[in-house]
Order: structure tokens, then sequence, then C-alpha cells
């Protein structure tokens, strides 16, 4: 499978790119407003095959690649939420993990062909995500896909973050 943007493509995350993923969620400046931790490629690759074993069709996890030169830059994917406030609710995530690729519109891209896939192809009539409140840039692409603000809570506990978070909301 693979999910066609204007700028990027989206492929399943795979065994392929556990070791680009694992770079990422080892440098604090990408994973600064994240939920993730580091991780190591055993813990990775442990994860992955749990997931092979026991696909759900409401946890997906897409690479981002860019269309001109099939570069991975990051990672998005589909959740189900845990949260008690948001229960049964389908979340979305992203992280661009190559920092010299930022700002360049990627993200955004990304976000707007995920959720194409999550209307077209899922039949959801809306998805959330949450974002740490300092998180600004991504606040500005999660606005242009559509997201809006439906309320203010207070961030997991996390290493590399921490605080209030939004919790926001686009209809499909």
């Amino acid at each position: 499978m693979k999910l066609e943007g204007k700028t990027v493509y989206l492929k399943p995350f795979t065994k392929e790119y556990a070791a680009d993923w694992v770079r990422w969620t080892q440098d604090e400046e990408v994973t600064r407003y994240s939920v993730m931790r580091s991780y190591t490629m055993e813990e990775e690759m442990k994860f992955l095959d749990e997931r092979e074993k026991n696909p759900d069709p409401l946890e997906q996890n897409f690479s981002i690649f860019i269309k001109k030169n099939n570069k991975i830059i990051g990672n998005c994917g589909i959740h189900k939420s845990n949260n008690p406030n948001n229960p049964g609710k389908t979340f979305v995530g992203l992280i661009i993990g190559e920092k010299e690729e930022w700002g360049k519109g990627y993200g955004t891209d990304a976000m707007k062909t995920l959720l194409k896939f999550i209307k077209e192809k899922m039949r959801k009539k809306e998805a959330y995500l949450s974002v740490d409140i300092p998180n600004i840039a991504a606040q500005k692409c999660y606005k242009k896909c559509g997201f809006k603000i439906l309320t203010k809570e207070k961030a997991p506990e996390r290493t590399n973050s921490g605080g209030e978070q939004y919790i926001m909301k686009v209809d499909l």
C-alpha cells in the first residue's frame, strides 16, 4: 500500500525503516514535544514483531517519504485513544524526524494524506490529536489541515516535555 500526497507519500512502517525511527527517538530536539521516549533497536523490533502477530486496523503507522527523492523523513500514524477523557476516538500523530526537512510543508501534506485515508478507507467522520501548547509549528500544520482546538488539558508525564496540551479535532 502506498498513499500519495502532493509532495510526499506514505508507506506502512516496517522493520526496514526501524533504524531511522530509533535514531529520531534518540534526538531530544526531535522528540521534545512528543510522548515518545528513546527506543533501542531491540525494543523497536520487539514492538514490530508484536504488531505483525496481532495487527489492528485501528492502529496503523506509516513512514513518510519525499516524492522527488524517495527520502524517508518521518512517521505518522492512527491510534485508538487510551485517554479516559476521549475513549474510542481515532487519534493521529505525526513526526518529521529529519530536521533539515522541517518547515517545508511535508508534515502538512503527510497529515492531509493520512486524513484522506482515514475518511475514504476507514470511513471515519472525525479525527483527533494532542499537541503541546508550546509546539507552535505543529499547531500551524494541524490548523492548515482543518483541525480546531477543542480543549486544553494536562499533558501526560514525559521525559522531554510537560505542562499542558491542546486536544484538537477535524471533521472529515
